[in-house]
């Protein structure tokens, strides 16, 4: 993904995003309680689009990084996973709230599992993958 700059809009910055030759215009959501990361979203009436940007080192950038190292390392958890994501999605189709808190025991879980993990193989954060 690569910045492609910045226009106003509405009072809130949009960023213009360019990923596999896609432009995508996002909206900042100022009101995230996170101080470490910074999430955008479509802009009304686009395609569905989520960027999360994370300060190098914060505890918001290891968890999905220490997620995403388990997950590769245990490909049968990846899979349960991704059935147990697909399956609320299909109940909660277009419930959001709903769906996020039937997939957050399995995601407590998965991090449990995943730290657990981490402290047996001595697990670092890697590279980013973007």
């Amino acid at each position: 993904m690569t910045g492609r700059g910045s226009t106003a809009g509405r009072g809130r910055a949009q960023p213009q995003f360019e990923h596999n030759g896609a432009h995508e215009r996002l909206v900042h959501w100022a009101d995230n309680a996170e101080l470490t990361k910074r999430y955008f979203r479509e802009v009304p009436g686009a395609r569905r689009t989520h960027v999360h940007v994370r300060e190098h080192g914060s505890f918001s950038q290891q968890v999905p990084l220490l997620t995403r190292d388990y997950l590769r390392a245990h490909p049968d958890v990846a899979a349960e996973f991704a059935e147990v994501k697909r399956r609320c999605a299909r109940e909660f189709r277009d419930e959001r709230q709903k769906y996020v808190a039937a997939k957050e025991p399995y995601v407590w879980d998965i991090l449990r599992r995943a730290d657990a993990w981490a402290q047996r193989v001595g697990w670092r954060p890697g590279p980013s993958d973007a």
